[in-house]
Protein backbone atom coordinates (compact mmCIF):
# COMPACT_ATOMS: atom_id res chain seq x y z
CA UNK A 1 0.00 0.00 0.00
CA UNK A 2 2.85 2.36 0.85
CA UNK A 3 4.51 1.62 -2.49
CA UNK A 4 1.31 2.56 -4.34
CA UNK A 5 1.05 5.84 -2.47
CA UNK A 6 4.71 6.59 -3.18
CA UNK A 7 4.23 5.84 -6.89
CA UNK A 8 1.09 8.03 -6.95
CA UNK A 9 3.04 10.87 -5.33
CA UNK A 10 5.91 10.56 -7.80
CA UNK A 11 3.65 10.38 -10.84
CA UNK A 12 1.19 13.12 -9.96
CA UNK A 13 2.39 15.39 -7.17
CA UNK A 14 6.01 15.93 -8.18
CA UNK A 15 5.19 17.34 -11.67
CA UNK A 16 2.74 19.78 -10.09
CA UNK A 17 5.34 20.93 -7.59
CA UNK A 18 7.95 21.30 -10.32
CA UNK A 19 5.96 23.79 -12.40
CA UNK A 20 7.31 27.31 -12.59
CA UNK A 21 5.35 30.18 -11.09
CA UNK A 22 5.60 33.60 -12.71
CA UNK A 23 6.04 36.68 -10.57
CA UNK A 24 2.91 38.54 -9.58
CA UNK A 25 1.30 40.42 -12.45
CA UNK A 26 1.22 44.20 -12.18
CA UNK A 27 -2.48 44.50 -12.87
CA UNK A 28 -4.02 42.28 -10.22
CA UNK A 29 -1.30 40.50 -8.34
CA UNK A 30 -2.35 37.04 -9.56
CA UNK A 31 0.17 34.30 -10.23
CA UNK A 32 0.01 32.28 -13.42
CA UNK A 33 1.34 28.77 -13.87
CA UNK A 34 3.48 28.27 -16.94
CA UNK A 35 2.57 24.92 -18.40
CA UNK A 36 3.79 23.18 -21.49
CA UNK A 37 1.45 21.78 -24.08
CA UNK A 38 0.15 18.30 -23.40
CA UNK A 39 2.01 16.88 -26.39
CA UNK A 40 5.37 18.16 -25.14
CA UNK A 41 4.69 16.94 -21.63
CA UNK A 42 3.67 13.50 -22.95
CA UNK A 43 6.82 13.21 -25.09
CA UNK A 44 8.96 14.32 -22.15
CA UNK A 45 7.29 11.72 -19.93
CA UNK A 46 7.86 8.94 -22.50
CA UNK A 47 11.53 9.88 -22.85
CA UNK A 48 11.96 9.88 -19.08
CA UNK A 49 10.23 6.51 -18.80
CA UNK A 50 12.44 5.09 -21.56
CA UNK A 51 15.56 6.39 -19.82
CA UNK A 52 14.46 4.80 -16.54
CA UNK A 53 13.81 1.46 -18.24
CA UNK A 54 17.25 1.55 -19.86
CA UNK A 55 18.80 2.38 -16.48
CA UNK A 56 16.97 -0.50 -14.78
CA UNK A 57 18.02 -2.97 -17.51
CA UNK A 58 21.64 -1.77 -17.32
CA UNK A 59 21.62 -2.17 -13.53
CA UNK A 60 20.24 -5.71 -13.73
CA UNK A 61 22.81 -6.60 -16.38
CA UNK A 62 25.62 -5.22 -14.19
CA UNK A 63 24.38 -7.20 -11.19
CA UNK A 64 24.29 -10.39 -13.24
CA UNK A 65 27.68 -9.70 -14.81
CA UNK A 66 29.69 -8.48 -11.84
CA UNK A 67 27.74 -9.69 -8.80
CA UNK A 68 28.07 -13.44 -9.29
CA UNK A 69 27.25 -15.23 -6.08
CA UNK A 70 26.33 -12.16 -4.09
CA UNK A 71 22.72 -11.61 -5.14
CA UNK A 72 21.91 -15.02 -6.56
CA UNK A 73 20.93 -13.64 -9.97
CA UNK A 74 23.92 -14.49 -12.09
CA UNK A 75 25.29 -17.50 -10.30
CA UNK A 76 24.64 -20.99 -11.58
CA UNK A 77 24.00 -23.40 -8.78
CA UNK A 78 26.20 -26.47 -8.69
CA UNK A 79 24.71 -27.87 -5.48
CA UNK A 80 21.01 -28.79 -5.43
CA UNK A 81 18.98 -30.45 -2.70
CA UNK A 82 16.76 -32.86 -4.62
CA UNK A 83 14.87 -34.39 -1.71
CA UNK A 84 14.81 -34.28 2.09
CA UNK A 85 13.21 -36.66 4.54
CA UNK A 86 13.01 -36.36 8.32
CA UNK A 87 14.07 -39.45 10.25
CA UNK A 88 13.32 -37.99 13.65
CA UNK A 89 12.93 -34.52 15.14
CA UNK A 90 16.68 -33.97 15.12
CA UNK A 91 17.87 -35.88 12.06
CA UNK A 92 17.27 -35.66 8.31
CA UNK A 93 18.27 -37.48 5.14
CA UNK A 94 19.04 -35.48 1.99
CA UNK A 95 19.64 -36.44 -1.61
CA UNK A 96 22.05 -33.80 -2.89
CA UNK A 97 23.27 -33.30 -6.44
CA UNK A 98 26.78 -31.86 -6.78
CA UNK A 99 28.04 -31.28 -10.33
CA UNK A 100 25.78 -34.00 -11.69
CA UNK A 101 26.59 -36.59 -9.00
CA UNK A 102 23.95 -37.61 -6.47
CA UNK A 103 24.98 -38.16 -2.84
CA UNK A 104 22.98 -39.37 0.17
CA UNK A 105 23.70 -37.07 3.13
CA UNK A 106 22.59 -37.41 6.76
CA UNK A 107 22.23 -34.55 9.19
CA UNK A 108 21.86 -34.74 12.95
CA UNK A 109 22.29 -32.24 15.73
CA UNK A 110 25.94 -33.27 16.05
CA UNK A 111 27.18 -33.79 12.47
CA UNK A 112 26.55 -33.82 8.76
CA UNK A 113 27.87 -36.90 6.96
CA UNK A 114 27.95 -38.05 3.34
CA UNK A 115 26.67 -41.62 3.46
CA UNK A 116 27.07 -42.88 -0.09
CA UNK A 117 26.97 -41.84 -3.70
CA UNK A 118 23.82 -42.81 -5.57
CA UNK A 119 24.30 -44.43 -8.94
CA UNK A 120 21.66 -43.88 -11.62
CA UNK A 121 20.00 -47.12 -12.62
CA UNK A 122 19.50 -47.30 -16.34
CA UNK A 123 16.71 -49.57 -17.40
CA UNK A 124 16.40 -51.50 -20.70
Amino acid sequence: MIKRLWIFFILFAVPLLAQEVTPAAADGGTCLLLTESYENAFIKMLLTLGALLVLICATLWAIKRFGRGQFGLGSSRTIKILERRPLSQKSMLYIVEVEGKRILVSESQFEVRALSPIEDEKGP
